[in-house]
C-alpha cells in the first residue's frame, strides 16, 4: 500500500487490523482524502505524520486500541471537515489547535481519558455542528467563546465528565441546536431562560448535575421539544403549566387558520417522587429521589 502515491481513500473499518499506523501515512502517502481505519484492534500512538495530509478530509480511527496524546500536528489538517478519535484509551489534553481547522464540522473525542479544559478555540469554528466530548476527565467550565460563536452547533455531547460552572444566558446564540446532553457533571447555577428561544431543541439531558432554582416556563416555547432530564438537581417549585402543555399535540383554528397546540413531549423526568417533592409535576412520565 505504501507504494500507492495516488491513492487518495482508505477505508479498512471493520476488519480484525492489528498493529500500529504506519507512518506512511502522511509521507509516502499524501494524496489521501479519506482514510477509515475504525473498527479495528489498532495499538500503538496516533503518528504525528498524519498531519502532512494536506488533502485530508475525513479521519476515522474510533474503536481501536489507541493510547498516548492526541499528536498536536494534527492542528495542520486545514481541509479535515470530520474527525472521528473515541472510544479509544487516548489520554492528556486536548490540544488547543482548532482555530486553523475552519473546514471541520464534526468532531467526537467521546470515551477516551482526555482530561484538562475544553479548548477556547472551538469557539472560533463557525462550520462545526456536533461535538462529542463526552466520557472523558475535562474540568473547568465551558468556555465563553463557545456560548458566543458557535451558532451554527446542532449537538454538544457533554455527559459524564468533570465539568463545573453554569450554562450561560448566551445559549440563546445557538439558535440551531437540536441537542444538548451534560449530564452528570458538576454544574450550578439556573436553566437560563433564554433556552426557551431555541425553537429547533429536541433533547435536553441537564440530570445529576448540581443545578438549582425554578425550571423556567419559556421551556413551554420548545414545541419540537421530545425528551427532557432533570433529575439529580437541586430545582424547586411546580412544573410549568407550559412544560406539561408540550405533551398533547392538539391543535386549534384561529381565524379560518389551523394553529398547532401543545408539542411533541414524549419523556419528562425530575424530582418529583415522594409526599414532599423537590418539584411537583403532575405530568412528569419519571420522578426521582
Amino acid at each position: 500500500i505504501e507504494q500507492l502515491y495516488n491513492l487518495e481513500y482508505v477505508v479498512l473499518e471493520q476488519n480484525s487490523l492489528t498493529g500500529r499506523i504506519s507512518n506512511s501515512f502522511g509521507t509516502s502517502l499524501s494524496n489521501i482524502v479519506s482514510l477509515y481505519l475504525g473498527d479495528n484492534s489498532l495499538t500503538g500512538t496516533i503518528p504525528s505524520t498524519l498531519g502532512k495530509l494536506d488533502n485530508l478530509r475525513e479521519l476515522s480511527l474510533r474503536k481501536n486500541n489507541l493510547s498516548g496524546l492526541i499528536p498536536l500536528e494534527l492542528g495542520s489538517l486545514h481541509e479535515i471537515i470530520n474527525l472521528h478519535l473515541d472510544e479509544n484509551g487516548l489520554g492528556g489534553p486536548l490540544p488547543d489547535f482548532f482555530s486553523s481547522l475552519l473546514s471541520l464540522n464534526k468532531i467526537d473525542v467521546s470515551r477516551n481519558i482526555l482530561s484538562g479544559t475544553l479548548p477556547q478555540s472551538i469557539g472560533t469554528l463557525e462550520n462545526l455542528s456536533i461535538i462529542h466530548m463526552d466520557n472523558n476527565q475535562f474540568v473547568g467550565s465551558i468556555p465563553d467563546s463557545w456560548w458566543e460563536g458557535l451558532s451554527a452547533f446542532e449537538e454538544i455531547y457533554l455527559y459524564k465528565n468533570e465539568l463545573s460552572g453554569s450554562l450561560s444566558s448566551n445559549i440563546g446564540n445557538m439558535l440551531n441546536l437540536v441537542d444538548i446532553r451534560v449530564s452528570r457533571n458538576r454544574f450550578d447555577g439556573t436553566i437560563p431562560s433564554e433556552i426557551g428561544t431555541l425553537s429547533r431543541l429536541r433533547y435536553i439531558f441537564i440530570e445529576d448535575n448540581k443545578m438549582t432554582g425554578a425550571i423556567p416556563s419559556e421551556i413551554g416555547n420548545l414545541i419540537d421539544l421530545e425528551e427532557m432530564r432533570l433529575y439529580g438537581n437541586g430545582f424547586i417549585g411546580i412544573m410549568p403549566d407550559s412544560v406539561c402543555n408540550l405533551k398533547s399535540s392538539a391543535t386549534a383554528k384561529t381565524a379560518g387558520s389551523t394553529v398547532a397546540m401543545g408539542g411533541h413531549l414524549q419523556f419528562l423526568a425530575s424530582d418529583c417522587r415522594g409526599d414532599t417533592p423537590e418539584v411537583q409535576c403532575n405530568c412528569c412520565d419519571n420522578c426521582r429521589r
